[in-house]
């Protein structure tokens, strides 16, 4: 489907399972991972969200984020990181929109609630019941 596009995966808690399946399926779509590090990055020296967003946007297809370490703070990153996109794009700022793939946070698990559509209703944001749905989003 993509050849050689690169999937920005954002994990900001340990993962195994979620880390090497966001992977895998991103490898299955043609797409090449990268993590992103936020200690390694210039989100440690203050770099906004909106800001790191849209950088890693000019590059990437897809970003998948799991943040579900602490209560109310996760699905409000994700929430930020796909308004932020949005502007981005709505502003010509990119010229196209990375699908933001929940990968997992504090409101849910993507592929053990039916209550997605309610939780993340208007945020654009991608809660796959199966690793095709990330293609599936990215290409509309």
């Amino acid at each position: 489907m993509f050849d050689g596009a690169l999937a920005v995966s954002n994990f900001r808690d340990n993962s195994t399972r979620t880390r090497f399946s966001f992977a895998k399926a991103a490898n299955l779509l043609g797409l090449r991972t990268q993590d992103l590090d936020e200690s390694k990055s210039q989100i440690a020296h203050g770099e906004t969200v909106r800001e790191t967003a849209t950088m890693i946007s000019f590059l990437t297809e897809i970003i998948g984020i799991r943040d579900d370490k602490y209560l109310d703070a996760g699905h409000a990153y994700q929430v930020e990181v796909a308004e932020s996109l949005d502007e981005s794009h709505a502003e010509g700022v990119i010229a196209q929109r990375p699908a933001v793939v929940n990968l997992q946070c504090d409101k849910d698990h993507p592929t053990q609630s039916n209550s997605m559509d309610e939780a993340f209703a208007g945020a654009h944001i991608v809660y796959p019941k199966s690793w095709m749905d990330m293609a599936t989003a990215r290409a509309k």
